[in-house]
């Protein structure tokens, strides 16, 4: 659905999914954070029965988002920032390639450490591949991010 139609048609939710995109849920669906429970255990099963083999999974825009996050282990500001970035939008025939072999010594890694993004009808896709960031936090950034939450509520 375009979304210019959906704003219209669902201003309500369309207002809701701007404010976090991450949880909004549509009426009757599931949110990227709920596709994200759904991706790992995906992966789970692949990872017990596919280890070794090359894998393709054909899918829906939300799902790469969402299987995205987890191979990237993006932390949830990160994913917004990614998906609210015009650069960042994903096509229809999008390809997202992932690996553990480093594209230039060959070095063969235990976890994906690279990824490039191609589009068949779209040459302004970068295809290079892009290593894969982890974000790795120290005690004092971990608590720095809990100390940002405000509570819900005070034990008396």
């Amino acid at each position: 659905m375009p979304k210019s139609w959906f704003k219209s048609t669902y201003e309500r939710n369309a207002f809701i999914k701007e404010i976090n995109s991450l949880y909004w849920r549509p009426p009757g669906g599931e949110s990227i954070a709920d596709v994200r429970l759904r991706v790992r255990n995906l992966f789970d099963t692949l990872h017990r029965e596919c280890a070794g083999q090359s894998v393709i999974i054909v899918t829906h825009v939300e799902f790469m988002w969402a299987a995205r996050a987890e191979l990237e282990y993006m932390t949830d500001e990160r994913w917004v920032e990614l998906e609210r970035d015009p650069s960042q939008k994903m096509n229809n025939t999008q390809i997202l390639q992932y690996s553990r072999k480093n594209p230039v010594t060959g070095e063969i890694r235990k976890n994906f450490g690279w990824r490039r993004s191609i589009c068949p009808w779209k040459d302004s896709i970068d295809a290079e591949w892009i290593p894969i960031e982890r974000k790795r936090f120290t005690n004092e950034e971990l608590l720095e991010q809990v100390n940002k939450i405000e509570p819900v509520f005070s034990l008396i």
